[in-house]
């Protein structure tokens, strides 16, 4: 069993990277936030036997000699408390390609302060270091105008804002998830020293046009052709920020004298039509994607479809009726069930942007 610790858990990466934990059966995972280092007692508790940090937390928004200062604190108070545990960890330090881009900015500058102080005191103390270089992040629930455009654009085409740029620039994309692989893999393979993540480069004008034309189809419920994995990941992260109370989507019926009809998904790519039927009082589901598209749509009996995001305890839940069709897409992250709450079996149809692959089926079990 090998112990990670995460600082700064609450963040964009930090989310990721417990998600990802959470399934390797051979971590364990203590978590560092805001209110562990308010105290020295709540951060030496955290240090205590752990084989690994990953030191994401840092402040990346303010006035510059604050930034330098208090990233700096945050550094010496994580040492200070690696010194009383007297663990011999690997400590993996959250970079950024900033320090490369723009190395006199204020944060570039306050992280080649940390990681030297970090390494120097690394190499003092027998312990292992890794410099990671990180490029823009991206992902599911990051907070908008603060951890991306990407984010900052997706909450605005999904709430029916106006999207503006102010700097046009190329960006090196990198989904949160990804960053959380790489992570693990420094983990697994002891790599020490400088280590860079590689991400996908876009300029900002063309993430806008492509995050434009996502929202664009899939507001006409059209499922656009996410033809690369990065389509896929700015598509699942767009589709994270649709405002509470979006679902169910109920459907235009044709309805004449012979019954009804109506369109149930529209897409631009293949993928997998399957369905099911539950007996009375049958839940299916608990379980979560990372990657996959699904959509659920009742076509006869009438059940509830509950969600509920990781590590939040909110649960979400829609009726739906196959007497009024509608659709309730599953966000990613997010785990989710329905359950046959009529007096008659359960008739759902579903459907999925990929075909169901047993060697990476893209399914995590967790009860809603």
């Amino acid at each position: 069993m090998k112990n990670i610790g995460i600082t700064g858990s609450n963040g964009l990466i930090g989310y990721h990277l417990r998600v990802f934990l959470e399934n390797k059966e051979e971590v364990s995972v203590h978590l560092a936030d805001r209110d562990t280092f308010s105290s020295s007692e709540s951060l030496e508790d955290f240090a205590r036997d752990l084989d690994v940090v990953v030191h994401l937390a840092d402040k990346n928004v303010g006035a510059d000699e604050d930034l330098r200062e208090i990233n700096m604190n945050i550094s010496k108070l994580l040492t200070d408390a690696f010194e009383k545990s007297q663990n011999k960890i690997h400590l993996i330090f959250a970079s950024s390609t900033h320090t490369v881009i723009n190395p006199k900015a204020a944060y570039s500058v306050s992280k080649v302060e940390c990681s030297d102080y970090l390494n120097n005191w690394c190499n003092n103390h027998d312990c292992h270091f890794t410099n990671l270089v990180i490029p823009h992040v991206f992902g599911e629930f990051g907070k908008p105008f603060y951890n991306s455009v990407v984010s900052s654009f997706c909450y605005q085409l999904a709430n029916n804002e106006a999207t503006k740029i102010i700097d046009d620039k190329e960006l090196e994309l990198l989904h949160a998830f990804d960053v959380a692989k790489g992570i693990f893999e420094i983990i697994q393979k002891k790599n020490y020293g400088q280590q860079r993540l590689l991400g996908s480069s876009m300029s900002v004008v063309n993430l806008r046009e492509k995050l434009l034309n996502l929202s664009e189809l899939y507001s006409q419920n059209i499922v656009p052709a996410l033809k690369s994995k990065l389509d896929c990941q700015l598509f699942n992260t767009y589709r994270s920020y649709l405002p509470k109370g979006y679902f169910p989507r109920e459907y235009k019926l044709n309805i004449d004298d012979r019954g009804m009809l109506f369109e149930s998904i529209k897409a631009e790519q293949s993928g997998l039509t399957f369905a099911s039927t539950t007996k009375i009082g049958v839940t299916r589901g608990n379980h979560y994607h990372v990657d996959k598209f699904e959509r659920f749509i009742v076509l006869d009996g009438n059940a509830t479809i509950r969600f509920r995001r990781l590590f939040n305890s909110n649960v979400e839940s829609f009726t739906v009726s196959g007497e009024k069709p509608s659709y309730v897409d599953i966000p990613t992250f997010t785990t989710h069930n329905i359950t046959n709450t009529g007096s008659t079996n359960l008739l759902t149809l579903f459907w999925s942007n990929v075909f169901y692959d047993e060697h990476n089926p893209d399914t995590y079990f967790e009860e809603v």
